[in-house]
Formats: C-alpha cells, structure tokens, sequence
C-alpha cells in the first residue's frame, strides 16, 4: 500500500466512519494499545493534551501540521 493509499484510508475513515483494512500502525484504533493505563487515565480526563503532544512530534521530525517536510527550526 502507497503513502497516499494509507493517507486515504485514513481520510475515508476520518470523513465516514468507515475502517477500510489499513496496517495496524496506522490503525487509529490501535494507536493507545501500547500505553500504560496511567497515561491513558490522564489523557482521558485532559489532563496530558494528546494533541499537543503529537503536534510536538511533528516539529520534532520536521513536518508540519499536514505531514509535509518543512525543515527544523534554529532554536539558537
């Protein structure tokens, strides 16, 4: 499977619900099978903002927003 088919399947189940077989590493349904119990609590109630976190990753890689490389930033 292509980036942009993996990218699809994602879109397709973000737009209409529907989970069309994609690997498990882009399944968002096993995206916290992995973490502890403690973290997921924390998530859960908005205490750790999932969101945030996963933007840093981002910027941490060099992507944007869109997955799409933009470089490092100087933090000089």
């Amino acid at each position: 499977m292509t980036t942009q088919q993996k990218l699809s399947a994602l879109q397709n189940l973000k737009t209409t619900g529907n989970l069309q077989p994609i690997e498990d590493e882009l399944n968002p349904q096993y995206l916290f099978n992995l973490t502890a119990t403690e973290l997921l609590v924390q998530i859960a109630n908005g205490t750790i903002d999932a969101k945030k976190i996963a933007s840093q990753q981002l910027q941490s890689r060099g992507l944007n927003l869109q997955g799409v490389w933009v470089g490092f930033k100087s933090h000089n």
